[in-house]
């Protein structure tokens, strides 16, 4: 299944390209939104490349859970959908090529967030909103104790 072209509406950057990074990079993309999932090193933008800028979501957990019978029916199997169009980006790379970030998800494990934050937070502004997918307390706290200790150029955070 293919998502539009999402020209009419801004970029979403993901951080975090784990299940909750892709499952939520999927479904945006699968909405119409243009994804850009913001990578680890320049080897992870190439493989992802090389395997045709698409995600796969599998939903299998459904094989197993019990209300299997309310979600399929009896004989139906499970088929893959695959979301193409997304763009990646090494957070490595010189924020001043990459331009500013105006939508962030963060879906990086809460003992991450500050180091992986630290290497975008130069791309966001005043204008932009970021919204915290983590499993735990205190990640806003700690990411306004690290990096807005001042007012001035603070994104909306969600």
């Amino acid at each position: 299944m293919s998502a539009g072209t999402g020209s009419a509406t801004s970029r979403i950057h993901v951080l975090g390209a784990g299940a909750v990074g892709l499952l939520f990079a999927a479904h945006l993309r699968q909405a119409g939104h243009p994804i850009t999932l913001l990578l680890r090193s320049q080897s992870a933008v190439d493989r992802f490349e090389r395997q045709g800028s698409r995600i796969s979501v599998i939903n299998d957990w459904v094989r197993v859970h019990p209300s299997r019978r309310l979600l399929l029916q009896p004989g139906e199997d499970i088929t893959p959908c695959t979301i193409d169009g997304i763009q990646a980006e090494d957070i490595h790379t010189d924020n001043d090529q990459q331009g500013v970030i105006s939508k962030l998800v963060v879906a990086t494990k809460a003992q991450d967030t500050l180091q992986a934050f630290g290497r975008v937070r130069m791309r966001l502004g005043a204008q932009s909103t970021v919204v915290l997918l983590q499993n735990g307390m205190g990640v806003f706290e700690a990411i306004q104790r690290e990096f807005y200790t001042q007012p001035d150029n603070v994104p909306a955070f969600i």
